[in-house]
C-alpha cells in the first residue's frame, strides 16, 4: 500500500522544482513506469531591485509531456538576505492565465491563498509544514513584501505588454474580509491601477485613472476614436479602456468587476452622454465617411435619435 501511495504522489508533485537554486531535476522510476519534473530558463533580467525570470517548467510522465510557462518576479528581504517571489502563468499565446495553487515555502503548504498567481517566501510554518504561523510576525511581513512586489511586477507586466482587459482574471477584485491574511495584495495592486499609467487602452497603449473613460458597451470605442473622445471630453489626453469589454455587459455578470473598473476609472461614458456632447463645432471636423458611421449607428437605436436632432 505504500508503495502505491508514494508512486501516486511522485506522479502528483506540484512544481518541485521551481524555488529551488541548485536541484534543476528530479526523476523518479518504476518497473514500468518513469517520470520528471525539471524547469528550463528562458529568460533572467535585473530590474531596479526586482530579480525577473521567465521558466518552462517541464513534467514526463511514462513519455507524456505537460509544459508550463511562468514569469517569475523575486526580491530579497532587507533584515535577511532570503528571497521572496510571485509568478504568473501564461497560455500558449503567452497571455497571462489564472492559476491557483496552496502557498510554497520552497514547496507547497496546505494554505490556499484564493489568488490567481503563485507565491513563495521562507515563511515559518506549522510542524506539519501544512500551514503557516498566522500571527507570527514575520510571516504578516512576507505577506507585506510579497503584496507590494505583485504590486511592482505590474509596471513590469505593462512593459511586457501583458496587461490587458482580461487582466482581472488573474488579480483580486473583490474586496476580502479585513481578517483574510491575504487581504494586502487586494489594496497593493488597487493602489497599482489608481495611481500609475498601467490602465489599459488600446493598440498595447496605457493611461492613468484621470485619463480613462469606459463605455457602456464595446461599440462606442468602435464609432468614437481616441481623438473625438479627447474633443467632446476637452481632455487632450483622454482614452477609452478596458474596450473588449463594456460597463453593461460586465454589470449583467459580476457585479463586483464593474463596480471595482468603476472605482479605477475617471468615468463610465453611456451613449446618451457622448451623443449629448456633440456640437456644430464637432460636426464640421468630421469626415463624410465617419458620420455616415455616426447616422449608421443612430438608425440601429432609435432610442438615441430624439437626444440628436438638433
Amino acid at each position: 500500500r505504500a508503495y502505491e501511495e508514494i508512486l501516486e504522489k511522485l506522479k502528483r508533485l506540484i512544481f518541485p522544482t521551481l524555488f529551488l537554486s541548485k536541484l534543476e531535476k528530479i526523476s523518479w522510476s518504476t518497473f514500468n513506469e518513469s517520470g520528471s519534473y525539471g524547469k528550463e530558463l528562458l529568460e533572467s533580467n535585473l530590474i531596479q531591485d526586482i530579480k525577473f525570470e521567465s521558466f518552462k517548467l517541464i513534467q514526463d510522465n511514462n513519455q507524456n509531456q505537460i509544459v508550463e510557462k511562468i514569469i517569475l518576479f523575486s526580491r530579497s528581504a532587507n533584515d535577511k538576505n532570503l528571497e521572496y517571489s510571485i509568478g504568473f502563468f501564461q497560455d500558449e499565446n503567452l497571455n497571462l492565465k489564472p492559476k491557483q495553487l496552496p502557498v510554497f515555502c520552497y514547496f507547497p503548504t496546505k494554505e490556499n491563498t484564493n489568488l490567481n498567481f503563485i507565491l513563495n517566501a521562507p515563511f515559518l510554518l506549522t510542524d506539519s509544514r501544512e500551514g503557516l504561523k498566522r500571527s507570527e510576525k514575520h510571516n504578516i511581513k512576507m505577506i507585506e513584501y510579497l503584496s507590494q512586489l505583485s504590486a511592482d511586477s505590474l509596471l513590469i507586466l505593462r512593459d511586457l505588454k501583458l496587461i490587458n482587459s482580461d487582466i482581472f482574471k488573474v488579480i483580486p477584485y473583490k474586496k476580502p474580509e479585513e481578517t483574510d491574511l491575504f487581504a494586502p495584495f487586494y489594496y497593493k495592486l488597487k493602489d497599482k491601477f489608481e495611481f500609475e499609467k498601467i490602465i489599459p487602452s488600446d493598440h498595447d497603449t496605457y493611461t492613468t485613472k484621470a485619463n480613462a473613460y469606459w463605455a457602456s458597451a464595446p461599440n462606442l470605442p468602435e464609432l468614437f476614436s481616441n481623438e473625438q473622445l479627447s474633443m467632446l471630453m476637452k481632455n487632450e489626453n483622454a482614452k477609452w479602456v478596458f474596450t473588449k469589454y463594456g460597463y453593461n455587459n460586465i454589470m449583467n455578470a459580476d457585479s463586483e468587476l464593474a463596480y471595482y473598473i468603476n472605482s479605477i476609472t475617471k468615468s463610465t461614458v453611456l451613449p446618451k452622454n457622448i451623443l449629448g456632447l456633440i456640437n456644430e463645432n464637432f460636426i464640421e471636423n468630421q469626415s463624410i465617411d465617419w458620420l455616415h458611421r455616426l447616422y449608421e449607428y443612430l438608425s440601429e437605436n432609435k432610442s438615441y435619435q430624439d437626444d440628436v436632432r438638433t
